[in-house]
């Protein structure tokens, strides 16, 4: 457990907007598990095309580069060794890249393909 003080809590992003009846993405869904199922298949389908995405630019973020942003890391002066949750960590470029800063970060995420893709990262990169 993390001594007082020494915890952080990074990121937290939740849409609450519920589907919309006759929206053309949530037609026929009557039920709000209805409406996290196809939100959870949506995220799970996006994983390996956003991992061989520009936008992610892995090549770099394997040979070292940060996936934080410029704000992110001007907020971020000092990690090492805090305790931080990242929520709705994706495939968990930003966790990892707090994790090369020293911090002890977790990620969770909707997508289980996500995680796997994540967990495979951590392993590659030989991070904890």
């Amino acid at each position: 457990m993390a001594a007082a003080g020494k915890s952080l809590l990074i990121e937290f992003r939740y849409e609450t907007k519920a589907p919309r009846e006759g929206s053309f993405l949530f037609l026929g869904m009557t039920t709000s598990e209805d409406y996290l199922e196809f939100n959870k298949k949506s995220w799970d389908s996006r994983v390996e095309a956003h991992v061989e995405s520009d936008f992610y630019d892995m090549a770099s973020f394997l040979n070292g580069k940060s996936s934080l942003n410029e704000i992110e890391s001007a907020l971020l002066v000092d990690v090492k060794e805090k305790s931080i949750l990242h929520l709705q960590c994706h495939f968990g470029q930003d966790t990892l890249s707090l994790q090369r800063l020293g911090s002890r970060c977790v990620g969770v995420d909707l997508s289980e393909k996500a995680i796997e893709k994540a967990r495979s990262l951590n392993d590659k990169l030989g991070l904890d």
